[in-house]
């Protein structure tokens, strides 16, 4: 037969489970903390090489646009000569 359990063991037994489940809940959530400042620093540091990326883009782009300008007004100018 199974050994009864009395209110003070049981009351005992609850107390450590709720004791052990705080203290790893508090390490739980530094973790989650810590990942979620870590995710948020990520995040920033993308974000800032991609906006870098994008002035680099543009800059090319504008390069580009202003030599096919320069290239097609030449063609005119020695066109009408």
């Amino acid at each position: 037969m199974a050994q009864r359990i009395t209110t003070n063991q049981l009351d005992s037994k609850l107390k450590d489970y709720v004791s052990n489940n705080s203290h790893e809940h508090k390490q739980l959530h530094a973790r989650v903390t810590d990942l979620s400042d870590a995710v948020k620093e990520n995040r920033k540091m993308f974000t800032e090489r991609m906006d870098r990326l994008d002035h680099r883009i543009w800059a090319i782009v504008m390069l580009t646009l202003g030599s096919l300008m320069a290239s097609v007004l030449t063609m005119i100018t020695h066109g009408m000569s």
